[in-house]
């Protein structure tokens, strides 16, 4: 009989992260070809979102589920100082490897630093630490708590709305939101870590929410009837916005904990295992293969130029990615 101690991997976990590192792949590839389709763009301040609107949010919240895995051990200890000093670190190490992927394209003229995935994860973990003693549904209630205290102070704040909407990922002031969405992703992989079922229930609640949360974001944009408080943008990081995408994250992943728990299915586990080493390779690739598509890209062929970028990014990415999964090399911050 084996011992119930013993932790066995969850598959899930690992497919879940590849999952969301090959959609980035697409997204690297397009976002900065010369000629890109509308529904493929992020939508703007007061649109219907996007795909391209839920990327960014589907990698913190997967990101989210790893760093929590790693804290077990701290919070098993009660080792507050040790998770906060391993955290912190990292956390600032995503802030500069976001300054990074902004200022090396930037060299070749004015450097723009603004917010991105990265930064903004990192800004919201920092953020995220003050929270680091409280118990899974005391994480539940904060992170319910900063989202609406963020909603309502970017609305009332003079100036506020101002700053957030002039900064990618709403900027410094930006963090609290995300923050907030971080402790949610919180306590949905602490509750999937402790008790399945709970788990399954928790992610019927959070869908919805964000079925309602859509239904009334997609009327009050159609029918010109705007309530702010409610109102769904990334642009934003508003409060509405923010638990639809974790409806939709919940979802996916609620889905491959369903069917992927003990299966490894190539690629997506090859690239979970090493997420952040292969959203960095997938942008670097993506990127590049970017430049050369952009000599030919059209309106004509532009469906077929993004099949092509977008499997020939995976398909080069896919060989790291085996590698360091065939000889269990991890690199992380």
């Amino acid at each position: 009989m084996k011992d119930s101690k013993v932790r066995i991997r969850d598959y899930a976990i690992d497919n879940f992260r590849g999952f969301i590192i090959v959609l980035l792949a697409f997204f690297f590839f397009y976002s900065t070809l010369n000629f890109t389709p509308d529904w493929l763009l992020h939508a703007g301040d007061g649109e219907i979102l996007l795909p391209a609107d839920f990327v960014a949010a589907g990698f913190m919240f997967m990101m989210v589920f790893a760093f929590t895995i790693g804290m077990e051990k701290f919070m098993a200890t009660k080792d507050y100082g040790g998770a906060v000093k391993k955290y912190a670190v990292r956390y600032l190490g995503l802030i500069g490897v976001g300054f990074l992927l902004v200022a090396i394209p930037g060299l070749a003229g004015n450097i723009d630093f603004q917010f991105n995935v990265f930064t903004a994860f990192g800004m919201a973990g920092l953020v995220s630490l003050f929270f680091i003693k409280l118990g899974k549904y005391q994480k539940l209630v904060a992170g319910f708590l900063l989202l609406i205290g963020y909603q309502l102070a970017s609305q009332f704040v003079p100036g506020m709305m101002e700053y957030v909407l002039a900064n990618d990922f709403g900027g410094l002031i930006g963090a609290i939101s995300w923050c907030g969405f971080m402790l949610l992703s919180m306590f949905l992989a602490e509750t999937y870590r402790q008790n399945t079922k709970k788990f399954t229930k928790w992610c019927l609640i959070f869908i919805g929410i964000a079925i309602i949360l859509a239904i009334i974001d997609i009327w009050m944009k159609t029918t010109g009837v705007p309530i702010d408080f409610l109102m769904a943008v990334k642009l934003r990081a508003s409060m509405g916005y923010l638990l639809i995408s974790l409806g939709l994250a919940s979802a996916v992943f609620w889905l491959f904990s369903k069917f992927t728990k003990k299966v490894k299915i190539p690629i997506l586990t090859w690239y979970g295992r090493n997420s952040l080493m292969m959203f960095l390779a997938t942008a670097g690739v993506g990127q590049g293969l970017c430049m050369i598509a952009n000599g030919f890209v059209s309106e004509q062929n532009i469906y077929f130029v993004l099949i092509g970028g977008w499997i020939a990014t995976v398909a080069i990415t896919s060989v790291i990615a085996y590698l360091l999964y065939r000889y269990n090399k991890i690199i992380a911050l």
